[in-house]
């Protein structure tokens, strides 16, 4: 385990140093708005968006860890992605034990080799974004969930602690809230009786509303509405109702009234901007109910159609360090791999359809995952990226098999 642990960080070190991003110099507006955000923390001056009026146009906690890093050694964007490096093996880690809790240290093991060699993810290790830290949470999140349903079930304090963490990668993409419902499905679905089930769902959900409370109070004080998370879930939704969210869906969605909203500055426009696409994504959802399924296979083979998701990211820093003519072997490097693994995993999937360990739960969760994108969100590649440690799991099992069956 040390070896691959070494491995990942060596691989993720080399890309930082090869790969040159710099949000600063060349606008990309997520990385420049949590590059800046954070800077604004250090500085004293709150969580502010480049108007300088309060926000919550995304979650707080990627730009809280960039600020922590900033604080420390100073703005410094190496330090920053050297910070991805870090993320990137304690998931690595987190891999290797989700395999030990579900009886299968082997299984871990490999999964851990194969997380450690992804192009995939480690291209993203030189970006200013959350996928990297987000992985690493909601990694944890299951890895926990794993501990409390087969070592610590009936203490209600570890169920509270593994709502807290969930709520910590929930601050980081919003995503994390819209997979609480595969915890307690998998707990029924492996065996736990239904009271039982409730009573732990409860307690982390307890959890969870704490961990959420106090980002969402600042937002009643500063912002005047209580948003759980960020405006910026709104125009998810949104997005993934209209014909942006589909390359293949040409109904236009109404574009948000902002009447209300032009009249006012942020945050007042903000909040109102968030609220109008809201209520028109929903209504949208239920008054055309038969567009939503329509647009299913689309949002989910854009969620998976290739493993490039970092690319727009370090277009830049790729193109000083690769040849146009040698584009098209990293592409069939990072899109093979990942494919590779994204077949075995699929055809793994009938190693976790048993009772034991809570091993449903890998299936559940890609496929949860899958059916929120498709129905509420919409695909992009960059978004499967936090699966990357569960569909290495579930090939690793495969992996295994296939070598007992030919030896």
């Amino acid at each position: 385990m040390i070896a691959v642990v070494a491995v990942a960080f060596a691989l993720r070190v080399a890309a930082v140093l090869l790969i040159e991003v710099d949000p600063r110099a060349r606008w990309g507006f997520d990385m420049s708005w949590y590059d800046g955000v954070a800077r604004r923390l250090v500085a004293g001056w709150g969580y502010v968006g480049f108007d300088w009026a309060p926000t919550a146009h995304w979650p707080p906690g990627y730009p809280f860890l960039l600020a922590a890093v900033y604080w420390l050694f100073g703005p410094s964007l190496l330090a920053a992605k050297l910070a991805n490096a870090v993320l990137a093996i304690v998931t690595v880690v987190l891999t290797y034990r989700i395999g030990c809790e579900l009886g299968r240290p082997r299984v871990g093991l490999v999964a851990a080799a194969l997380l450690a060699l992804f192009p995939g993810d480690v291209l993203y290790s030189p970006t200013i974004l959350s996928e990297v830290l987000f992985a690493t949470l909601f990694c944890a999140s299951l890895w926990l969930f794993l501990v409390c349903r087969n070592r610590w079930q009936t203490r209600s304090l570890a169920w509270f602690g593994f709502g807290v963490l969930l709520g910590a990668a929930a601050l980081v993409r919003g995503t994390a809230l819209a997979m609480f419902p595969v915890f307690p499905l998998t707990l029924l679905v492996s065996g736990t009786t239904l009271r039982r089930a409730m009573r732990y769902s409860v307690a982390a959900a307890a959890g969870l509303v704490l961990a959420l409370l106090p980002w969402t109070v600042r937002n009643q004080l500063q912002l005047g509405s209580p948003i759980i998370l960020a405006t910026n879930g709104a125009n998810a939704i949104w997005i993934g109702q209209s014909a942006v969210g589909t390359a293949h869906e040409n109904i236009p969605l109404p574009k948000p009234n902002r009447e209300a909203s032009a009249r006012v500055r942020n945050p007042e426009s903000e909040v109102e901007t968030a609220r109008a696409k809201t209520r028109e994504a929903f209504t949208s959802m239920v008054t055309h109910p038969g567009r939503v399924v329509a647009m299913m296979p689309a949002k989910t083979y854009m969620l998976y159609k290739d493993d490039r998701g970092s690319y727009p990211w370090i277009e830049s820093g790729l193109r000083k360090r690769l040849a146009p003519e040698r584009r098209p072997w990293l592409d069939a490097v990072v899109d093979g791999y990942y494919f590779l693994v994204l077949g075995l995993a699929l055809v793994g999937t009938r190693h976790f359809l048993g009772r034991e360990h809570g091993a449903a739960l890998l299936p559940i969760t890609v496929a949860w995952f899958t059916l929120a994108h498709a129905v509420l969100f919409f695909g992009l590649t960059r978004f499967h990226h936090t699966l990357l440690p569960v569909l290495s799991l579930m090939a690793a099992a495969e992996l295994l098999a296939w070598t007992r069956r030919t030896a």
